[in-house]
């Protein structure tokens, strides 16, 4: 029986759709595993009923996450995901000082009781050349890093080996003072 994975993502400018899609087609190398890819606007709640997997991605704004996220998240909100792995993504200029939204993704879906398979990661954007973008780049002027992509589609295929390889233990989902006391915290950093 095939296992079914979710990636789901918030995206501007095409970049994070990009990785999204990359994640994606990684998990469907991997006999047994089935993925689909959907905008946050697309999913629906059966959808996520229905994968043991779900991968939440979406760009850095403003050095955090995004409001159609915290939106989005807002939404699924009611439903206890307790049973579930999850993975979290985002996209930012690879830089100390830009943020990042994914270990705000990943917080929040702990809080709802995904079960991490892997520890969160970044695709890293670079502005265009000047001369490519009429001067200072302008918002939607940026782009992937070099690789971003392969790696992340690479990624895909790790995740769904663990996923496949990995059984879940029942969790508690946490409550909102867990999920508080948990954003004060600094979560491990990517192998």
């Amino acid at each position: 029986m095939e296992r079914r994975a979710l990636v789901v993502f918030d995206s501007r400018w095409g970049n994070t759709a990009r990785i999204a899609e990359a994640l994606a087609r990684g998990l469907r190398q991997v006999p047994g595993v089935t993925a689909t890819c959907r905008s946050i606007a697309q999913v629906g709640s059966d959808e996520l009923e229905l994968a043991s997997l779900v991968a939440i991605g979406g760009p850095t704004e403003f050095f955090a996450e995004s409001s159609s996220l915290k939106r989005f998240f807002d939404r699924i909100g009611g439903f206890d995901y307790g049973g579930k792995f999850g993975f979290a993504f985002d996209t930012h200029v690879n830089s100390p000082l830009s943020g990042g939204a994914a270990g705000w993704i990943e917080r929040r879906m702990r809080a709802l009781g995904f079960q991490p398979i892997a520890p969160h990661r970044s695709a890293y954007t670079v502005p265009r050349p000047a001369s490519e973008a009429g001067g200072w780049a302008r918002a939607g002027q940026i782009d992937l890093s070099p690789g971003m992509e392969r790696e992340f589609e690479a990624l895909g295929t790790e995740l769904g080996r663990a996923f496949l390889e990995t059984r879940l233990h029942p969790t508690r989902a946490k409550s909102t003072a867990d999920a508080t006391r948990d954003e004060s915290r600094s979560l491990p950093a990517p192998s």
